[in-house]
C-alpha cells in the first residue's frame, strides 16, 4: 500500500534516475538491488532505509535533503533554448522549442491540479501532451509557454481555476514547497534586499522576461520587465482575464510570501502586458 512519504520519495528517485540517463537495469547493478525492489521503491510501495537513501543520493548526484521538497532542485538558471531530450526524458518539439518557463514557475499549477483532481489525472494530462509527468519533479527543467497555457486552460475547463477562483492557486504560490530551495533565500533579508534578491533569482523561474532595476531611492524601486525576442510572436490575450487577476492578486499577496511590507503601482497589467512585445514598468514602495 502506498503512503504519501513513500510515494514522494519513490517518484523523486525515479525522476532523478531518468534525469541522469540511467536505466533501471543500470541502477540495480550499481546499487546491488533486484529490479523488483527498485520498482517497489519507485512506485511508493517501499521506503529505502537510511543507508540506501544515501547510496541513491550519491549515485544520482542528489542532495540528501531532497526528500523534504520531493523534487530535484539544483537551483540552476533557466536558459532559453530548444530542447528535445533531457536524460531519459523525450520532449516533443511543440513543448521543447523556446523553452523559457521553469518547472519551478509552474509548480503551483501542478500542486493545485493534484490536490483538486489527482496525481493520476495529472499523469494522464501529461500522457495526452506526450510528456513524462516525472519531468515536472525536476525544478531545473524548462518547457515552452504554451504548455503552461494549456495546463491553465484545462484547469479552467474543469472549473478549478478562473478569474474569480484564485484563492487555492495563491495558497499554492505561497507554499514553500512550490519554490524548493529558493524559499530559503529570503530569510534575514530586509525589504529592499529581498526584492533585489528576487530579481537576481527570477531566471530560476522564467527566462522569457528580463527584469532590471532602472531607478531606486530609500523606500522605492522601479523595475523594468522586457520579454525576450523569441516571445514576440506569443499571444497572451487568450487567457487575459485569468492572468490579469492572477498577477494582480500575486502582487497583493507578495507580502505574505516574503513577510515584508510592499505596495505596488503599475500600468502594465491593464495596458501593456497583453500587447505584443510589451515593456513593463513596476513601481514598488516598501517599508520595514
Amino acid at each position: 500500500m502506498q503512503k504519501p512519504i513513500a510515494f514522494k520519495i519513490g517518484r523523486l528517485l525515479r525522476a532523478a534516475r531518468k534525469m541522469n540517463n540511467i536505466s533501471q537495469v543500470e541502477a540495480c547493478h550499481s546499487l546491488q538491488l533486484t529490479q523488483g525492489t527498485l520498482s517497489k521503491i519507485e512506485n511508493g510501495v517501499l521506503i529505502p532505509k537510511t543507508d540506501l537513501w544515501f547510496e541513491f543520493c550519491d549515485f544520482y548526484k542528489l542532495d540528501v535533503n531532497a526528500y523534504y521538497f520531493g523534487v530535484v532542485d539544483n537551483f540552476k538558471t533557466i536558459k532559453t533554448s530548444d530542447i528535445s531530450r533531457v536524460g531519459l526524458f523525450s520532449i516533443p518539439q511543440e513543448w521543447g522549442e523556446v523553452s523559457t518557463v521553469g518547472v519551478r514557475g509552474i509548480s503551483p499549477y501542478r500542486k493545485l491540479f493534484v490536490e483538486e483532481l489527482s496525481e493520476k489525472e495529472f499523469e494522464d494530462f501529461c500522457d495526452l501532451k506526450k510528456m513524462d509527468s516525472d519531468y515536472f519533479r525536476i525544478f531545473d527543467n524548462a518547457i515552452n509557454y504554451r504548455f503552461e497555457f494549456e495546463l491553465v486552460e484545462f484547469l479552467i475547463d474543469k472549473r478549478i481555476l478562473g478569474s474569480k477562483k484564485l484563492k487555492k492557486l495563491i495558497d499554492a504560490v505561497l507554499d514553500p514547497n512550490c519554490h524548493g530551495v529558493s524559499s530559503r533565500c529570503f530569510k534575514n533579508l530586509g525589504p529592499k534586499q529581498s526584492l533585489e534578491h528576487f530579481i537576481d533569482i527570477f531566471d530560476r523561474y522564467n527566462s522569457g522576461f528580463k527584469m532590471s532595476v532602472i531607478g531606486e531611492s530609500k523606500d522605492k524601486i522601479e523595475i523594468k520587465i522586457d520579454p525576450i525576442e523569441e516571445l514576440s510572436t506569443f499571444d497572451f490575450t487568450k487567457l487575459k482575464n485569468f492572468y490579469f487577476n492572477f498577477f494582480q492578486t500575486i502582487l497583493e499577496s507578495t507580502p505574505k510570501l516574503a513577510d515584508k511590507n510592499y505596495r505596488y503601482s503599475s500600468d502594465f497589467l491593464e495596458k501593456k502586458f497583453f500587447n505584443k512585445n510589451p515593456e513593463c514598468i513596476i513601481r514598488v514602495e516598501y517599508s520595514a
